[in-house]
C-alpha cells in the first residue's frame, strides 16, 4: 500500500490484482498509454512554450505545438537541447 496526496488530502492506495483489466475497461486505454500520456500531456504545454520562443512569427500556436509534443516521445528531449550550455565567450585574439 502507498500513499498519494491530491491538495489537502492523504489517499492510501493499492493496486488491485485485476488493475490492468479495470483500467482498460474504466477508460479505454492500457495502464501503458496512459502512463505515458498522463506525463506527455502535463509537460507538453511547458515544453511547448519553450519551444516557441525559438521559432519564427508563423509558426503554430503553444497550444497547437503542446498537442503535437504529447504525440511524440522525442520532442521533450528535442526541445531541451535548445536550452543547452551557452557558448563559452571567445578568448583571445582570431586568427
Amino acid at each position: 500500500m502507498s500513499k498519494l496526496k491530491i491538495g489537502d488530502t492523504e489517499f492510501a492506495t493499492k493496486a488491485p490484482k485485476d488493475r490492468d483489466e479495470r483500467v482498460l475497461a474504466a477508460t479505454g486505454h492500457s495502464v501503458e498509454e496512459l502512463r505515458t500520456g498522463i506525463m506527455a500531456r502535463m509537460l507538453s504545454g511547458t515544453v511547448a512554450a519553450v519551444l516557441h520562443i525559438h521559432l519564427p512569427d508563423d509558426a503554430p500556436s503553444v497550444a497547437e505545438l503542446a498537442t503535437a509534443i504529447a504525440a511524440d516521445p522525442t520532442a521533450a528531449a528535442q526541445v531541451a537541447a535548445l536550452l543547452g550550455p551557452e557558448p563559452a565567450p571567445a578568448t583571445g585574439a582570431a586568427a
